[in-house]
């Protein structure tokens, strides 16, 4: 089980990768950056903060245990999805 130590949203000072959806996280854009240990080892999760909301609902719809993971391609899925709903292709 993972305990979170610290959470911030930092401004990027430079391109990152969002741990849920695996895109950049450009540099001057905010970001969420958390800090948890995980098994006696220190370990630092960078996200989009949309990206954050759509990872725990999919992780809630799922019925996954705390410590597993949605899969990077199910939250890329989400968005595809909203905007081509947005682009009036749904």
């Amino acid at each position: 089980m993972s305990t979170l130590i610290a959470e911030h949203r930092p401004v990027a000072r430079k391109d990152h990768r969002c741990n849920d959806c695996e895109g950049v996280i450009a540099t001057g854009t905010e970001y969420l950056r958390q800090t948890c240990a995980y098994d006696g080892h220190l370990c630092t999760y960078k996200e989009h903060p949309w990206c954050q909301s759509v990872y725990w609902m999919l992780h809630r719809e799922a019925g996954l245990c705390e410590d597993e993971a949605v899969d990077p391609e199910s939250v890329r899925e989400v968005f595809a999805v909203l905007f081509a709903w947005m682009a009036g292709g749904l």
